[in-house]
């Protein structure tokens, strides 16, 4: 029974809940507009079942952007130049991404929660991403990480 509790606390500790923004920023989002002196990533979470126990947080270049949930997005909005994706899980796995943005560019990637990253087309992306809902920016994600099972002494 306690291995029960313990794989079910686990299950828990990977589930949060990232703010979504509005509506209408949600919208203006899905229009896919680049900025003339920036590029646009958007990491997009598809997926329903496989990995969904497991959080996800973004960063980029080093730099937390925020977590992200299954069938949502965020977007990135980054100088022209080399870039680094991270994602990180709550089980400690890192997944990274290099990317060479240029300006007025659109970028998609896929994130799973084992984690994984993987660029997708532009084609793909825009499908997917319509499908998602767009999370709050500047949202840190709060998530429990295994190790913290290690402090409880089970009798």
């Amino acid at each position: 029974m306690r291995y029960i509790v313990i794989v079910f606390m686990l299950v828990l500790a990977g589930c949060s809940a990232i703010p979504l923004a509005s509506p209408k920023e949600d919208e203006i989002a899905k229009q896919f507009h680049p900025s003339s002196d920036h590029a646009v990533i958007y990491v997009f979470r598809d997926q329903a079942f496989v990995g969904s126990a497991v959080a996800a947080s973004l960063f980029i270049d080093g730099k937390l952007t925020g977590g992200i949930n299954d069938h949502d997005f965020r977007t990135i909005e980054v100088e022209p130049g080399k870039h680094q994706l991270s994602a990180t899980s709550n089980t400690g796995v890192v997944a990274t991404l290099p990317i060479e943005a240029q300006a007025g560019q659109l970028y998609f990637v896929r994130a799973t929660g084992w984690p994984r990253l993987m660029s997708v087309s532009s084609e793909e992306g825009k499908k997917q991403v319509r499908k998602c809902k767009l999370e709050q920016a500047n949202r840190i994600k709060f998530s429990v990480t295994v190790v913290c099972l290690s402090k409880f002494q089970l009798k």
